[in-house]
């Protein structure tokens, strides 16, 4: 979908904001941003943003933070996507462009400031035109207006964020996993206002309001299916952001599925009896029941069975554990209704969040 910005100018230049949305930029004039969005009631008035890097499908933060941006665009929120750090995959080439286009945007807003000073008009916005998020074709990302840094706006950021980065006067933090489990250095603001994945990734926490629960999914049940293949046998193991002892991967034949495409761990699954997963929070243990494979949660350090299913939105059909794989198997139907009952209630749970920003940043 190409976006206009309506400018005076007889010329424009296209410029990316983020994968499939184009603004065009010229000139000094009155902005206009087309088509837009209806605006429900008890939404927020001011813009979101929402600190993302490109899409990324091995990465379930990045999935649920690409998530979050397309489905509250869809409730009629004015969001949008940004990210201040480049992607860990970036050729040398693409970093040089990035880096040019931001030296010419800025070069080319001080000149419009310096000229507006001249003439007494009114200095031009600090608008973003020189980030670009590349999104899934699934969850396309439409501003629904230009963003204007020079005025007040809501952050969102995960918990590997430091800081502010971008100088946002309203922060929400959003914690999709314990706070230091992935970087040790980071920073939260003291008047952030905190949300959670898991319950799980709270507990000793205090001041964090105790349904500030967000959690939503990206379902791939396109690619995760049980084909009924004959002569199931054998298991699979995932450690992703597990912890697995010494010796375990080596003494073990489970097939190893980190790195590998959803398209090669459906196959996979639709193979193997087992599902050993060292991730106790993972998507994938749904996916594999959806495949016909039991998952089987290897159990944590410091993690009792107890502690994980009161923490997990899971209770059925997921073993902790080998001696629960024939409970989990005879519960699996119980874990699709689970999962049904779950994805019914997040437009509910998007539509409070919505409404708690609105009521804790603008009163």
């Amino acid at each position: 979908m190409d976006w206009q910005l309506s400018v005076s100018s007889s010329t424009t230049k296209k410029v990316s904001i983020m994968s499939g949305i184009h603004l065009s930029v010229a000139g000094d004039s009155q902005l206009e941003a087309t088509p837009g969005m209806g605006r429900a009631a008890g939404l927020p008035t001011l813009p979101i943003v929402i600190w993302a890097p490109d899409f990324d499908e091995t990465s379930g933060g990045c999935i649920v933070l690409h998530a979050l941006a397309f489905r509250l665009g869809r409730l009629g929120a004015n969001v949008h996507v940004l990210t201040n750090l480049p992607a860990k995959t970036e050729s040398p080439a693409t970093k040089v462009r990035r880096a040019i286009r931001l030296v010419t945007y800025r070069l080319r807003l001080a000149n419009r400031r310096r000229l507006a000073r001249k003439r007494g008009d009114d200095l031009p916005m600090s608008l973003v035109t020189t980030i670009q998020v590349k999104c899934h074709a699934s969850m396309p990302l439409e501003a629904t207006s230009v963003l204007n840094l020079d005025q007040p706006f809501i952050a969102i950021y995960p918990e590997i964020i430091s800081g502010n980065p971008f100088n946002a006067k309203h922060v929400v933090r959003w914690l999709l996993h314990r706070p230091g489990f992935f970087c040790s250095d980071v920073e939260f603001g003291t008047d952030e206002y905190t949300f959670f994945y898991q319950p799980a990734f709270v507990e000793n926490l205090k001041g964090i309001e105790p349904d500030n629960l967000l959690r939503i999914h990206w379902m791939r049940d396109d690619i995760y299916q049980n084909r009924n293949l004959a002569d199931r046998s054998g298991s699979c193991r995932m450690i992703r952001k597990g912890h697995v002892e010494d010796g375990v991967l080596k003494a073990n034949d489970a097939l190893l599925l980190d790195g590998k495409s959803h398209e090669e761990i459906a196959e996979i699954f639709n193979r193997t009896e087992r599902f050993y997963c060292h991730d106790p929070y993972t998507l994938f243990v749904y996916y594999a029941a959806l495949c016909g494979c039991t998952p089987i949660i290897v159990p944590q350090p410091g993690l009792t069975r107890e502690d994980w299913r009161a923490g997990y939105e899971y209770k059925y059909g997921v073993a902790y554990g080998d001696d629960e794989y024939e409970w989990a198997l005879a519960t699996r139907d119980q874990l699709f209704a689970e999962h049904a009952a779950v994805t019914c209630a997040e437009t509910t749970a998007l539509q409070k969040f919505l409404s708690k920003l609105r009521t804790h940043f603008e009163g």
